[in-house]
Parts: C-alpha cells; structure tokens; sequence
C-alpha cells in the first residue's frame, strides 16, 4: 500500500512557516515508521515554502527540500519519497483521503460548519491568492 502524509500539523506541530520551531509529534512519526517498516511505500507532501515561493514549486524544492529533508531525518522518520509544491489550501476532498464520505449532503453539512468555525478564512482567495 502506499499512504501519503503531509507533514505540517500532522508529523510535527504546525508553526505557520517557522518551521525550525516544528515540534515532532512523536506518536505519528511511529505509525509512519511502522507502515515503512511493514513494507508499505510511504510518500511525504508538503507545502512547506510554498507560500514564500509564490507557489512556484521549483522555487519551493530550492529554498526548503534539503532543509525539511534534514529535519525528519533528526527526527527519525522513514519515508520514500518528499514531495515538496503540495498546493495550499485549508480542506481536500479527496476519495483516497481519511475518513471520505461519497454522500454530497454531509460533505456540504460539514464544509458549511467548517467555514462558519473558521469564517476569517471565508473569502480565503484574494489576488494575492491564499491566505
């Protein structure tokens, strides 16, 4: 199987793109580390720099790959693949995701609490592009 982490807010606190302060979280470094070691393909993705390089991932793998890659590595987390330039958002609907519900009325029930538990995020697209 392959499983796909990102890794701010879920291997390590989320620290808004001061990411020399990330704390790893230690409990979800070892279920990742369990899967790696159960043989399953783990593939980290990351919007780390991301914002500070305009969203231009090439620009995002210059300024922050080798600098993230050292950080897990301090924090012991084993992994296939990085994948920096995950594109910046606040929810993913995807089939694959966690937790995935196909019924189109209780993901609109839940994207309605959602926006209105976080109604400083709504409008969320300016020129400037996400906040």
């Amino acid at each position: 199987m392959i499983v796909c982490f990102d890794i701010d807010g879920v291997l390590c606190s989320q620290v808004e793109g001061d990411y020399a302060e990330a704390q790893p979280n230690a409990p979800m470094i070892a279920l990742v580390n369990r899967y790696h070691d159960e043989g399953h393909r783990i593939v980290l993705n990351t919007s780390r720099f991301m914002g500070r390089a305009k969203s231009d991932v090439f620009e995002a793998y210059r300024i922050g790959y080798e600098f993230t890659r050292l950080q897990l590595e301090g924090w012991g987390v084993r992994y296939h693949e990085l994948h920096m330039g995950k594109p910046r958002y606040h929810v993913v609907v995807d089939d694959r995701a966690a937790f995935y519900d196909p019924d189109c009325a209780k993901l609109a029930d839940w994207l309605d609490e959602a926006a209105a538990r976080h109604a400083d995020l709504v409008p969320a697209v300016s020129e400037q592009g996400l906040r």
